[in-house]
């Protein structure tokens, strides 16, 4: 036996399974990092796919979009700091939109559960409900009224935004970005990223409620 043959030592795999873990650990997280970005753009896509939907529905309907049972951001379901997106009226809220919006042919399809749900990414959707004195509504806050003057006050008696929490941005406190969509004259929520005017802002949310924040 040539007893010069020697193997690794103890120290020497040890060294090179360090470097190993090391090692996959980095690519592991770029591939996750990757991952929330790719999410991350999926959901700006969606969001302007619903912005395009709302402006053809309100071609329709005297400028008029979907009524949300939410009016600002402090009246959102709150679990563990988050959106709570399971929440049944949410799902109803997201439905009732999607549904009326197909129905109306403005959009194709609903977009599909973000697989980040369950940490509070998913889509939601706020009207302001301000309503001309007079009107008449149906379910959906569409102006039904025959008084032509209730229809000529205001094109548009309603503003609304759409929009979804972001993995990769934050703002400049350190909170998760909001970014969406505004329908109307103003937004009802000021969002960080405001994908239809451009502007950008250091909003967070830690008023939500007394006990969470983003």
């Amino acid at each position: 036996m040539n007893k010069n043959n020697k193997g690794f030592t103890l120290i020497e795999l040890l060294v090179v399974i360090a470097i190993i873990g090391l090692l996959s650990s980095i690519v592991l997280a770029s591939l996750s990092d990757a991952r929330g970005k790719a999410r991350d753009t999926k959901r700006i896509g969606e969001i302007r796919s619903i912005e395009k939907a709302l402006m053809l529905y309100s071609l329709s309907n005297n400028g008029n979009v979907p009524l949300s049972m939410y009016v600002n951001i402090a009246s959102l379901p709150i679990i563990n700091g988050h959106i709570n997106c399971e929440e049944p009226n949410l799902v109803a809220n997201t439905n009732n939109l999607y549904d009326t919006l197909i129905a109306a042919k403005a959009l194709s399809s609903k977009p599909a559960v973000d697989p980040q749900s369950a940490a509070g990414y998913c889509y939601v959707y706020i009207t302001d409900q301000n309503q001309v004195a007079g009107a008449t509504y149906n379910s959906f806050g569409n102006l039904t009224s025959s008084n032509p003057v209730a229809t000529v006050i205001t094109a548009k008696v309603r503003t609304a935004t759409f929009m979804s929490l972001l993995e990769k941005t934050k703002t400049l406190s350190g909170f998760q970005a909001m970014v969406g969509i505004s329908f109307g004259a103003t937004s009802p929520v000021p969002l960080n990223i405001n994908l239809t005017t451009g502007v950008k802002d250091d909003v967070n949310y830690n008023n939500i409620n007394a006990n969470s924040r983003y």
